[in-house]
């Protein structure tokens, strides 16, 4: 954020300052959205909803010139990316059952979180400045395939359940006690979370 708000024309200390509001903001709308996720146990909307401002805060650092401008998109960008590293790891291990299980999807969701980081250190470069179109589009086309992919994720869980509802996974249960036991959310009776 400092870079990009470098790049508008601030000074290395004014960027610095003016990194704080979208950080307080995006961290109370972090908050809000991980008490409207408990509350609603949902998972999915909520990343649908985040990723939108996400998606619209990029484009208008792409498609704006104008400082004021960027500087609200720097809003929406923040609000649109901070949220979705808890909002992942909660639903993955919401969907996860038994604990070993569980251990290692959350694992694995912070593994491929921590990619971002490496791929944004090479898609914003610094001859791309003032602007960063690159860097900035990357990150459009990054949110917008996690919204597909959640929109996919949503549906899914949402079939799921229903074929489990139906008694159409009963046939996991035609085996010993100790199998059974084990399926932790394979099991019929497991709700995925939507």
């Amino acid at each position: 954020m400092p870079t990009l708000l470098k790049g508008m024309g601030y000074g290395t200390i004014e960027s610095q300052l003016r990194s704080v509001p979208p950080y307080v903001v995006a961290c109370s709308w972090s908050i809000f959205v991980a008490y409207g996720s408990y509350r609603t146990q949902r998972r999915g909307a909520w990343v649908l909803l985040t990723s939108l401002f996400g998606i619209t805060g990029a484009s208008i650092l792409v498609g704006s010139a104008n400082k004021r401008a960027d500087y609200a998109g720097l809003f929406l960008l923040a609000m649109g990316v901070f949220p979705l590293g808890p909002l992942f790891l909660s639903w993955a291990n919401n969907n996860a059952a038994p604990h070993t299980t569980r251990a290692v999807s959350s694992a694995m969701v912070v593994s491929i979180g921590t990619m971002g980081p490496i791929v944004s250190s090479w898609a914003y470069l610094p001859t791309d400045g003032p602007r960063y179109i690159t860097g900035n589009s990357i990150l459009i086309g990054a949110i917008a395939g996690l919204f597909i992919s959640t929109v996919v994720l949503i549906l899914y869980n949402t079939w799921e359940n229903k074929a489990r509802a139906a008694g159409r996974r009963d046939w996991r249960l035609d085996a010993d006690d100790d199998t059974v036991a084990n399926l932790g959310h394979l099991h019929p009776r497991f709700r995925l979370t939507i």
